[in-house]
């Protein structure tokens, strides 16, 4: 018999999916508006959304606080869509194995330059540790190579 979580979890993940295109929208014009910046999905936008990450958060548990959770759901659903639309794949929620890194997150998976799941909210929040402000396309650079 399946677990009630899972079913919830799943349930969760295919509203994420389906509110995927509103959240990715949102995002976009904040930007547009707030940045003057046009987001083109292109592995260069990711460094605009890298510094402006690094610009408006100290920490990575900043970014994680319960007060930022939609707007690092939107970060990651631009992160991911990028990636998509760059490398390929699908996405899927990681409840097979409570042990991964991953556990319990949309990720992206299934393509031929995907080795290893993507998980686009770990790398939102990974890069205001790393401080480099292309962290994230030199991932996504290094997939395309």
């Amino acid at each position: 018999m399946i677990n009630e979580a899972i079913i919830q979890k799943r349930d969760e993940f295919q509203q994420w999916l389906f509110d995927m295109d509103n959240a990715l929208e949102e995002f976009i014009n904040i930007f547009k508006k707030d940045e003057n910046i046009n987001l083109d999905f292109s592995p260069n936008s990711l460094d605009k959304v890298e510094k402006w990450i690094l610009n408006n958060f100290d920490s990575k548990e900043d970014l994680l606080k319960s007060k930022n959770k939609y707007l690092l759901n939107m970060i990651a659903v631009y992160i991911g869509e990028t990636f998509r639309k760059n490398i390929g794949g699908k996405w899927k929620l990681d409840i097979d194995n409570e042990k991964s890194a991953y556990f319990n997150l949309p990720i992206l998976t299934d393509s031929p330059k995907i080795n290893s799941p993507v998980a686009p909210h770990t790398l939102a929040t990974a890069c205001i540790s790393r401080e480099k402000g292309n962290y994230i396309s030199t991932i996504l650079n290094n997939k395309l190579n």
